[in-house]
């Protein structure tokens, strides 16, 4: 068998007089970023929000202050990163990829979106699960993202070093100063911190959940299995054709713009959720970001039908079958 590494052609191009898929993500993703880079900037915030009101107070130990502070700047290097991804899918969709023959396979990024927005997902989550309101229940999550980040560094030849900063020790004391209990726990005896009686770890897929919900958790187990090419998920986009030049089988990858209209959808609502969690935070004004996010979401999902129907398979989703 051959590989074919072109992508299969399967494009809609230009549905009547609609834009064609390329304008509709180049735009969605450009919006996105641009709604995402605003709220980011944005240094109107409300002394009464949470970042204030609920700070660390004269009487707490400087170790509860240092982890309130190191709370809030990992989710806001996590929003960081929500941007560098919205911006690497802005530039995945350019629209001289249209050509008048169709889809220029050498521009079309193909299942590589699916695990930017991966990425995005575990960013945006994390902002929302580490900026919850309450003062107690930012400080468990900040202790249990700490001490998962110091284990995962000690097995690293490029994490700290021993003793130093953002070490197992140096974070271990951090957090029991601030009055946590720490315990090992599994095969690795990894530490993590007691809370109501049981030893708790940072793990993505709970902070994902815990911020999205269900569907933030479908949207996980799907792009994580396009990203590890895990076969349930990548084999739905293969398709295998025989040569009658008598050369063999090749595989290509099919297009699916329509699903790369669905992803752009579902990133939009991720990072209204994270934004949302963001400026409740900080007590930014949210009603233009808010109005970007869901008139990107409503266009996109809107144009999937009509996307599906120029394909020939109106109402087929092809990857459940």
């Amino acid at each position: 068998m051959t590989a074919d590494y072109s992508a299969a052609h399967e494009s809609s191009g230009v549905c009547g007089d609609q834009p064609s898929t390329i304008d509709l993500l180049f735009a969605a993703y450009g919006h996105l970023r641009d709604a995402w880079s605003e709220l980011l900037r944005d240094e109107n915030c409300d002394k009464a929000a949470p970042w204030r009101a609920s700070g660390p107070a004269d009487a707490d130990p400087d170790e509860v202050s240092r982890l309130l502070h190191i709370a809030t700047i990992s989710a806001d290097s996590a929003a960081i990163s929500v941007l560098h991804h919205l911006q690497l899918l802005a530039l995945a969709y350019p629209p001289d990829a249209l050509t008048e023959a169709g889809l220029d396979p050498r521009r079309w990024p193909g299942l590589s979106s699916f695990s930017a927005a991966r990425s995005l997902l575990e960013a945006a989550g994390l902002v929302s699960w580490s900026l919850t309101p309450d003062k107690t229940e930012r400080l468990r999550r900040c202790a249990q993202f700490q001490l998962w980040s110091a284990n995962e560094g000690s097995k690293s030849d490029l994490g700290p070093a021993p003793g130093g900063p953002g070490s197992v020790d140096e974070v271990r004391k951090t957090i029991e100063a601030a009055g946590f209990e720490v315990q090992g726990f599994g095969r690795h005896n990894d530490l993590g911190v007691v809370l109501d009686g049981q030893v708790k770890t940072f793990y993505t897929a709970n902070a994902i959940s815990k911020s999205l919900g269900d569907p933030g958790r479908r949207l996980y187990r799907w792009w994580s299995g396009i990203a590890h090419h895990a076969s349930w998920a990548v084999s739905p986009w293969r398709a295998l054709s025989l040569r009658d030049d008598s050369t063999g089988m090749y595989l290509s990858t099919l297009n699916f713009e329509d699903k790369h209209l669905e992803l752009a959808a579902d990133v939009a609502a991720v990072v209204l959720v994270a934004g949302r969690s963001l400026g409740d935070y900080y007590g930014k004004e949210l009603r233009t970001f808010e109005s970007t996010c869901q008139q990107v979401e409503t266009v996109l999902r809107q144009a999937i039908p009509d996307v599906r129907r120029a394909l020939g398979r109106p109402g087929s989703d092809p990857t459940l079958h």
